[in-house]
């Protein structure tokens, strides 16, 4: 599994992009094996007030996203 951060108008920090990383490796894990091809793009924005944070996986031509966000 690939996982590319990219932060728009916010900090990301090393320890933080580990724990994204961590965590979407170990809920992702049991869908995809090593040998499967699978690339997770997150971007992170600040907005007015707080985060939001948007999720990408191309999947067999598709886009999966999920988004959320912490007002």
């Amino acid at each position: 599994m690939l996982v590319k951060i990219n932060a728009k108008n916010a900090t990301v920090y090393g320890k933080d992009e580990a724990v994204m990383e961590k965590k979407i490796e170990q809920r992702f894990s049991r869908y995809f094996t090593d040998g499967d091809e699978a690339v997770f793009s997150v971007k992170i924005r600040e907005e007015k007030i707080g985060f939001k944070v948007e999720l990408t996986l191309p999947y067999y031509g598709y886009q999966l996203r999920a988004e959320a966000s912490d007002k």
